[in-house]
């Protein structure tokens, strides 16, 4: 029971990261767009994207409003 567990939590997890970061997800996509002649730019700008929103989604995982919406999904994915 302990193998399957994991494996059933895995799609929530995915879930979650996907709602907390899909701002992310989106800068990755538009800058590789963007600047595609341009590599170094793109990676440059790929990171200050992600580590962005990345701490937009840590500040977000801590505020009451997102923590109402998620809270549901993180007991599913066994995070609580």
């Amino acid at each position: 029971m302990s193998l399957i567990m994991p494996i059933l939590r895995a799609p929530f997890m995915l879930m979650g990261w996907i709602i907390i970061y899909w701002p992310a997800m989106l800068g990755y996509v538009v800058v590789t767009v963007l600047y595609d002649d341009y590599f170094i730019l793109s990676f440059l700008c790929t990171l200050a994207f992600i580590g962005l929103f990345l701490l937009w989604g840590n500040f977000a995982e801590k505020s009451e409003a997102i923590g109402k919406i998620l809270e549901p999904l993180s007991r599913l994915a066994g995070m609580k």
